[in-house]
């Protein structure tokens, strides 16, 4: 799945349709799904998990939706930053001409919690989800990274 990247009209400016916006949300795509955990912005994005619980009353093939999305206006990100299992992940446009697109959400086969982050050599964060005592492999999830230790010097 890819979220559009329509411009948004903020407040105090009004569209044509005479709306404006202080802030943007989506419709989660699935049945029932919902965030349960608090989002995490991370270098002008935005990642949060989702949950989309079974329908079955034992809770099986309950499973989650990881979303990375731009934190300013909720819209898709203007390049692939994913890594899954060290492939980079595109979507092919619609049309051939354009470029391959960013994915907004990676479906995960079982339910994780938000990630935590370790900075690699490679220049990437490697996500490290907990899950909940399941046997499902969880892909191994790299995002590209700015992230380190910044040191400032004032020059007097």
């Amino acid at each position: 799945m890819v979220v559009t990247d329509n411009p948004i009209s903020w407040y105090p400016e009004e569209s044509e349709s005479g709306v404006s916006h202080v802030g943007w949300y989506f419709n989660l795509p699935e049945q029932h799904e919902r965030i349960v955990d608090n989002p995490i912005i991370r270098e002008g994005k935005v990642i949060a998990v989702s949950l989309i619980p079974a329908t079955s009353r034992c809770g099986v093939n309950s499973h989650s939706n990881l979303y990375i999305l731009d934190a300013c206006n909720g819209g898709r990100l203007n390049e692939p930053i994913l890594k899954v299992d060290e492939e980079l992940v595109e979507i092919e446009p619609d049309n051939p001409s354009n470029p391959d697109l960013p994915p907004s959400v990676v479906k995960i086969d079982t339910v994780i919690k938000p990630p935590a982050f370790i900075h690699t050599d490679n220049g990437t964060d490697m996500m490290v989800f907990g899950d909940f005592g399941t046997n499902v492999q969880i892909p191994q999830i790299e995002i590209e990274s700015q992230q380190g230790r910044f040191y400032w010097k004032l020059n007097q």
